[in-house]
């Protein structure tokens, strides 16, 4: 009898410690996703204006197919002229009650990354005989990130970019090509992932994330990790 009572404490025991187990690791998990997550379903709108409108198309194009591959947002074509005009048209502090039923209606749960630039291109000349000409095309943009369910801006950088070449066409794709890197470090430093580290391994340096390859994470990417302390 003693022997059943105490087979049958330990059996309950045992249940409900499996029960909180398995409690603790849903929450966890969820918790996890939510912040791994928490770009994946939103969206991505994007709006390029400056001067040369086949610049502006480089740009856009460029960029729109760099934060494709960033795999982090649902990255949405390009919304019509009366929403890009309403946006480029609100200051920094946020947008008006116009501006934002209308961009609710194209996308109402993401973000809005608005640039703005302009250009300027340069001469170098030869120096000495075997010297070529060079063209030195420089552009200056002012990037930043309007989150729709929030209706605010959140973020924004100033970030320059310059190319150098033999012809004008080269120039210029050389400085959009950098320009793009810059914007995209930037987007991935505003949208930067975060979670907790599952395990660590003191000797050999290393720690075991609960990201991967599903998330964007690839070979080469660098994280900051912070003691809660």
């Amino acid at each position: 009898m003693y022997l059943y009572l105490i087979f049958y404490i330990k059996v309950k025991v045992n249940i409900y410690l499996f029960i909180l187990i398995i409690i603790y690791c849903l929450i966890f998990n969820i918790s996890n996703s939510y912040a791994q997550e928490s770009y994946r379903n939103k969206s991505m709108i994007i709006i390029v204006n400056g001067q040369d409108l086949n610049i502006m198309r480089n740009i856009y194009n460029h960029y729109h197919t760099e934060i494709i591959k960033l795999q982090r947002f649902k990255v949405l074509a390009e919304p019509d002229e009366e929403i890009k005009f309403l946006l480029l048209n609100n200051d920094s502090k946020g947008l008006d009650t116009k501006a934002i039923f209308k961009i609710k209606k194209y996308s109402s749960n993401g973000y809005v990354n608005i640039i703005n630039y302009n250009y300027n291109m340069t001469y170098q000349e030869p120096k000495k005989k075997g010297d070529k000409f060079n063209y030195i095309f420089n552009i200056n943009a002012f990037s930043k990130y309007f989150d729709i369910e929030k209706q605010i801006f959140i973020n924004s950088a100033s970030i320059s970019a310059s190319g150098q070449a033999e012809s004008y066409e080269k120039a210029v794709n050389y400085a959009i090509s950098n320009l793009v890197n810059e914007l995209i470090l930037t987007t991935r430093e505003v949208f930067s992932f975060k979670t907790s580290v599952l395990k660590r391994d003191f000797w050999g340096g290393k720690v075991i994330l609960n990201l991967g390859s599903n998330h964007g994470i690839k070979e080469g990417l660098s994280f900051k990790v912070y003691d809660k302390k």
